[in-house]
C-alpha cells in the first residue's frame, strides 16, 4: 500500500506521452479555429491576404538597419 494520494498515483503518465497528447488537442483546436476564421472572412478574401502580407512587411521593415 502506498502513502500517496491517488491523484498522484494518476498523475505518473510519462512525459512524452502527456506532450503527444497536448500537441493532438492544440492541433486539432487550432484546425478548427482556422476554418472557422476562413469561413467567417469568405466574403472579405482581400484581408485574409493583406493580413500576413503586412505583418511580414512590417517584420522586413524593423530588421532593415540590421542589415546594413
Amino acid at each position: 500500500m502506498t502513502s500517496e494520494p491517488p491523484a498522484a498515483q494518476n498523475a505518473r503518465m510519462p512525459v512524452i506521452f502527456r506532450t503527444i497528447a497536448l500537441l493532438l488537442i492544440s492541433d486539432i483546436f487550432m484546425t478548427f479555429a482556422w476554418y472557422a476564421h476562413l469561413r467567417n472572412l469568405a466574403h472579405r478574401p482581400w484581408l485574409i491576404a493583406q493580413t500576413p502580407a503586412g505583418v511580414a512587411g512590417y517584420a522586413y521593415a524593423c530588421r532593415w538597419k540590421e542589415r546594413r
